[in-house]
């Protein structure tokens, strides 16, 4: 166990003045530690680990072989008033992540001198209560309080009054707390913070749980994270053959709390389950204080990020009107509508919700959650959750009460598994389904494991079904079954409703979307709607009426799609009119089989497997034994017209999907009567190529270039203008999507949505990769990642078992929106992840109270999320302004800046960053992408992706043609590793690289891994550098290390020198940068600042200007570290300037990541990761298995004033060194 000596001088925590102001993470490896916090009177305490910082309140307990914990605190004493991490904690922020062999930590408030702060002391005094357990497991939390410092949270203003995080894993606890009125129970377990209500039931071997409630006490007023959860809150995460938590409401003076008190009175709910999992949400409240929830007035009214790993769990809440359930788990938030199931082994799930409060107007991601928002993902060893309503009076609540009165319906089954959907009914109440009005008219997410059960929902004008399983919901239409081992599909579709105008994530979905996404050992979905009384509704009622189909196989495969029709029940099938005329997802694997859909004009296949929706073009081929493809294709001859599944794929689409002994599909488009169709003829015609490949990896990529040879190279001319994806890993997959001027495919995969743009990938065994790209077509518009998603897009999606889902915008009113709404009409992004993992995902608003979403300001515009997890992947995506390239890796998206990286085993990290540009200005996120945006990813068995731009007539197209013309480069490794990184020019475009301006001019992400390899971009002037590896658009700086077994150390640094001026990198490091990774198996990144101009931004631009970091590691540690000095040697330091003011990352341990990030008064930082979002507060801290730990701090000190690397180092000499406490060292020592 690593222990802390508060040394004179080191009252501030660990690492003194220097975190003083702001953020700080700490990670613990090999055999760790547990850290936490708790506030007392005592003047010994009065700082706990890290001083008066966790003063008042704050505690994190976390144990045992391979773990680590994390979180700051503020407090009102001037020393910590900045807790760990300085001022950037000061008021609010806290990331706990722990590993294999953990331990539990709770804390519990009690009126008992001796108790009054339990476990922590004080901290917990009024309430909070965190329960980890042992073997893989972790917890998070953050709470809030009255403070002016606080005032934020995790995030800024959005955690002021409430914020919560609770992760845990195998071998775990169950915990719960209950309010009474009895002057004993009172407090139950946590003391008053239970007392009025609020229950989490977590059951069975090795789980645990964690929630937050409100109260009417002043005490509790926050219960976990001060006012925020004061009306409501809830955390619930579960693990190994885990139980399902509900929560209801009732009028009995008993009941009246449910199990947890009044907090579940009117509404909330949240059941997470299994092995490895954990989930975490927020919600809104009326209280002027949770106006923002997490992160800020974003969630004020309504924010929610779920996230999980190995062996997941599912999270859900319902809205409704009933007094009785009007809140359900977590108030009123849920009040009107939100559900969100995540399950299982390797899994994770994002969801928000809109309402109409102004506050939240803009839920998670501003106006595009407004209305609506959610996401499902699932995995292995899962469970079900479900919620109905009835105008029955018994039932009229069912589970959650009167939310699932008229419409909702979850069936999920058996062995380790789960489903999640939603549905639109014409009733006032659901009117919204998941997510709100979005769902308004319709929603279903369908998830399903382990030798599963099929869910479905049907809406009947019958008075019997009317409700069908989840009532009026189902009435008129929809249905998904997902079935058996090992998958999870989701989906999303718009209406004509106002309400839904926007779908899933508001007018995104408008009116298209489809999300699918699956696993080994799968099942068959498949919806329809015919126009007989009969089946006008078949599995799902009318809803299907027209069209929709979904054909998933057996053993070790899944396959999702979704299509339009003209119909103007389906007019949008799976997604709205985007899938109007088509759309389709066929991922398959070990054993399976093959499914496709076609449509016809025949009377008799007009629906053919799904109805009128498949009717013209549709085609999905899986295959057997160890491999399938799939791919669709759209061609002018009268052959192949409809290719595999008729018309449907006439002009185009193909996705080839592949798993052990497997094989690779593309299509390309070509100018040759030939090719012309290629595999999927004329579909691809314009531009489209998937490859996915099996056993130990697999590359994809796309690119267009005007050269006769290539001009369709893998896929042909379909990528001829654009696109690429790089989908690797042991058993796996990868789908996507493309547009083309074809007014067939103009809609590509999912109708006109993919019109001008679509994309889904859905992968298997080890890892998966999404993206989305974007063109100067109406349509598209946007694609994944900026101007390319046109206003911004962009979707993560990772590892074992798991699943991805994105959406985009475009200018066509249909997609307008893409998958979240207007939210992603200028931007949108979602990350998912499985085995180990999780995905986050950011997006924009309007709304001046998100305006900042979960970050703050940063993600006004912004927004970014990092998840990491064993066996991961990342997404990015870029945009530059060459025509050719214009959509680059995606279209115009890339157009000047984006990319794509997914890795898998242990690990990966994703974030976003804002720019000025009229373009990306959104990209993922946003604003916050405008200009820039990096992802990085990292696994073991992992695949290398890239793409660049370039002037150079040779390269002129690179892997991906003229996309990559300018600039961007991914190189990903196989076995055992994987990098990505991004990196920004004085591009008006890329302007701001990762992180807003930060990156403007540089960024650089570094990973590495056991049997690794190192990838780098650079931009430099010389004619032969001036693309390096990516071309232009390294030109000024980028730097990516990776490393390989037993280790290696990384570096990039910008100098004047001819020679180096672009070092590792080019010119992009050309004034600063350095990695430095140590250790066996291991890596770590981190980014600095610098006043240069060409650091300016550091890795996140301004962002970091002030800070920016993110770090990953693997197997057995790393540290990392940067710091800035005056010395004109070190004035960079390790990584030059960049680090001038403050940073540091110190990783740790035993496949691991962690990543954040914090906010300084610095105009500079004014937007950390993300823009103004971080100004005051941010941080996202990712950890896997053997974990890893990072902070940065800054101090006020000239010499530490820059982090760790003056003052920092000073104080980290004092801490860490004098206290005999490194960070980097311990783990070396812990080896």
């Amino acid at each position: 166990m690593l222990v802390w000596q508060v040394l004179p001088g080191d009252e501030h925590g660990l690492g003194g003045e220097a975190l003083q102001p702001r953020r700080a993470l700490v990670h613990v490896v090999l055999y760790t530690v547990a850290v936490h916090t708790e506030r007392v009177h005592s003047p010994h305490v009065q700082h706990g680990l890290g001083g008066e910082a966790l003063q008042p309140r704050r505690a994190l307990v976390h144990v045992v072989l391979y773990t680590v914990a994390v979180h700051t605190e503020r407090v009102h004493s001037p020393h910590v008033q900045h807790g760990l991490g300085g001022e950037a904690l000061q008021p609010r922020r806290a990331l706990v992540h722990v590993v294999l062999y953990t331990v539990a930590v709770h804390t519990e408030r009690v009126h008992s001198p001796h108790v009054q702060h339990g476990l922590g002391g004080e901290a917990l005094q009024p309430r909070r209560a965190l329960v980890h357990v042992v073997l893989y497991t972790v917890a998070v939390h953050t709470e809030r309080v009255h403070s002016p410092h606080v005032q934020h949270g995790l995030g800024g203003e959005a955690l002021q009054p409430r914020r919560a995080l609770v992760h845990v894993v195998l071998y775990t606890v169950a915990v719960h707390t209950e309010r009474v009125h009895s002057p004993h129970v009172q407090h139950g377990l946590g003391g008053e913070a239970l007392q009025p209500r609020r229950a989490l039931v977590h059951v069975v071997l090795y789980t645990v749980a964690v929630h937050t409630e409100r109260v009417h006490s002043p005490h509790v007023q926050h219960g976990l994270g001060g006012e925020a959860l004061q009306p409501r809150r809830a955390l619930v995460h579960v693990v190994l053959y885990t139980v399902a938590v509900h929560t209801e409401r009732v009028h009995s003076p008993h009941v009246q709390h449910g199990l947890g008190g009044e907090a579940l009175q009117p509404r909330r709910a949240l059941v997470h389950v299994v092995l490895y999992t954990v989930a975490v949400h927020t919600e809104r409240v009326h209280s002027p204080h949770v106006q923002h929830g997490l992160g800020g007035e974003a969630l004020q009214p309504r924010r929610a990020l779920v996230h999980v790993v190995l062996y997941t769990v599912a999270v859900h809440t319902e809205r409704v009107h009933s007094p009785h359930v009007q809140h359900g788990l977590g108030g009123e938030a849920l009040q009107p509508r939100r559900a969100l199931v995540h399950v299982v082994l390797y899994t994770v799930a994002v969801h928000t919700e809109r309402v109409h409060s102004p506050h939240v107007q803009h839920g998670l991601g501003g106006e595009a959650l407004q209305p609506r928002r959610a996401l499902v993902h699932v995995v292995l060893y899962t469970v079900a959750v479900h919620t109905e309503r009835v105008h029955s009076p018994h039932v009229q609540h069912g589970l959650g009460g009167e939310a699932l009165q008229p419409r909702r319906a979850l069936v999920h089954v058996v062995l380790y598994t789960v489903a999640v959907h939603t549905e639109r009914v014409h009733s006032p109440h659901v009117q919204h389904g998941l997510g709100g009005e979005a769902l308004q008219p319709r929603r279903a997410l369908v998830h399903v494991v382990l030798y599963t059960v099929a869910v479905h929902t049907e809406r009947v004008h019958s008075p019997h079904v009317q409700h069908g399983l989840g009532g009026e919901a189902l009435q008129p239409r929809r249905a998904l079954v997902h079935v058996v081992l090992y998958t999870v599909a989701v989906h999303t579709e718009r209406v004509h409703s106002p309400h839904v105008q926007h779908g899933l994530g508001g007018e995104a979905l408008q009116p298209r979307r489809a999300l699918v996404h699956v696993v080994l050992y799968t099942v068959a979905v498949h919806t329809e709607r015919v126009h007989s009384p009969h089946v006008q509704h078949g599995l799902g009622g009318e809803a299907l009426q027209p069209r929709r189909a979904l054909v998933h196989v057996v053993l070790y495969t899944v396959a999702v799609h979704t299509e339009r029709v003209h119909s103007p029940h389906v007019q949008h099938g799976l997604g709205g009119e985007a899938l109007q005329p088509r759309r389709a997802l066929v991922h398959v694997v070990l054993y399976t089989v093959a499914v496709h859909t076609e449509r016809v004009h025949s009377p008799h296949v007009q629906h053919g497997l799904g109805g009128e929706a498949l009717q013209p073009r549709r085609a999905l081929v899986h295959v057997v034994l160890y491999t399938v493809a799939v791919h669709t294709e759209r061609v002018h001859s009268p052959h192949v017209q409809h290719g595999l599944g008729g018309e449907a794929l006439q002009p185009r689409r193909a996705l080839v999907h592949v798993v052990l002994y497997t094989v690779a599909v593309h299509t390309e488009r070509v100018h040759s009567p030939h090719v012309q169709h290629g595999l999927g003829g004329e579909a691809l015609q314009p531009r489209r190529a998937l490859v996915h490949v099996v056993l130990y990896t697999v590359a994809v990529h796309t690119e267009r270039v005007h050269s006769p040879h290539v001009q369709h190279g893998l896929g042909g001319e379909a990528l001829q203008p654009r696109r690429a994806l790089v989908h690797v890993v042991l058993y796996t997959v990868a789908v996507h999507t493309e547009r083309v001027h074809s007014p067939h495919v103009q809609h590509g995969l999912g109708g006109e949505a993919l019109q001008p743009r679509r994309a889904l990938v859905h992968v298997v065994l080890y890892t998966v990769a999404v993206h989305t790209e974007r063109v100067h077509s109406p349509h598209v518009q946007h694609g994944l990642g900026g101007e390319a998603l046109q206003p911004r897009r962009a979707l993560v999606h990772v590892v074992l078992y798991t699943v991805a889902v994105h959406t985009e915008r475009v200018h066509s009113p249909h997609v307008q929106h893409g998958l979240g709404g207007e939210a992603l009409q200028p931007r949108r992004a979602l990350v998912h992840v499985v085995l180990y993992t999780v995905a986050v995902h950011t997006e924009r608003v309007h709304s001046p109270h998100v305006q900042h979403g979960l970050g703050g300001e940063a993600l006004q515009p912004r927004r970014a999320l990092v998840h990491v997890v064993l066996y991961t992947v990342a997404v990015h995506t870029e945009r530059v302004h060459s025509p050719h390239v214009q959509h680059g890796l995606g279209g115009e998206a890339l157009q000047p800046r984006r990319a794509l990286v997914h890795v898998v085993l242990y690990t990966v990290a994703v974030h976003t960053e804002r720019v000025h540009s009229p373009h990306v200005q959104h990209g993922l996120g946003g604003e916050a992408l405008q200009p820039r945006r990096a992802l990085v990813h990292v696994v073991l068995y992992t695949v290398a992706v890239h793409t660049e731009r370039v002037h150079s007539p040779h390269v002129q197209h690179g892997l991906g043609g003229e996309a990559l013309q300018p600039r961007r480069a991914l190189v990903h490794v196989v076995l055992y590793t994987v990098a990505v990184h991004t990196e920004r020019v004085h591009s008006p475009h890329v302007q701001h690289g990762l992180g807003g301006e930060a990156l403007q001019p540089r960024r650089a992400l570094v990973h590495v891994v056991l049997y690794t390899v190192a990838v780098h971009t650079e931009r430099v002037h010389s004619p032969h550098v001036q693309h390096g590896l990516g071309g232009e658009a390294l030109q000024p700086r980028r730097a990516l290390v990776h490393v390989v077994l037993y280790t290696v150390a990384v570096h990039t640094e910008r100098v004047h020198s001819p020679h180096v001026q672009h070092g590792l990198g080019g010119e992009a490091l050309q004034p600063r940068r350095a990695l430095v990774h140590v250790v066996l198996y291991t890596v770590a990144v981190h980014t600095e600042r610098v006043h240069s101009p060409h650091v300016q931004h550091g890795l996140g631009g301004e962002a970091l200007q002030p800070r920016r970091a993110l770090v990953h590691v693997v197997l057995y540690t790393v540290a990392v570290h940067t710091e800035r000095v005056h010395s004109p040697h070190v004035q960079h330091g390790l990584g030059g300037e960049a680090l001038q003011p403050r940073r540091a990352l110190v990783h740790v341990v035993l496949y691991t990541v962690a990543v954040h990030t914090e906010r300084v008064h610095s105009p500079h930082v004014q937007h950390g990761l993300g823009g103004e979002a971080l100004q005051p507060r941010r941080a996202l801290v990712h950890v896997v298995l053997y974990t890893v730990a990072v902070h940065t701090e800054r101090v006020h000190s000239p010499h530490v004033q820059h982090g760790l690397g003056g003052e920092a180092r000073r104080s980290l000499q004092r801490r860490a060194l004098e206290a005999g406490r490194a960070l980097v060292h311990v783990p070396l020592q812990s080896d």
